[in-house]
């Protein structure tokens, strides 16, 4: 990740405004948060070793009720962050 990727990242993570911490454990961090009023939706920070990048690229393009939908994805340094 180059310089201008990761300002763009932290940029974009510090637009989301954390409403409330799900769940926090040592693999990642759940929370619900929302964005210039809109929201809520559920941010899930999850460390860069388990991430599992297809599945969430896959679930971006589904359209099922019954599956999460996929906002945003990006990476920060330790963390991989899907909305």
């Amino acid at each position: 990740m180059n310089d201008n990727q990761l300002m763009h990242a932290m940029s974009l993570d510090d637009t989301y405004r954390v409403e409330q911490v799900l769940a926090r454990g040592e693999d990642g961090i759940t929370e619900l948060v929302t964005i210039d009023g809109a929201g809520p939706f559920v941010r899930k920070k999850i460390r860069q070793e388990l991430a599992r990048r297809n599945v969430w690229s896959a679930l971006t393009e589904c359209s099922s009720p019954r599956l999460p939908r996929v906002e945003a994805a990006y990476e920060l340094p330790e963390h991989f962050v899907v909305v």
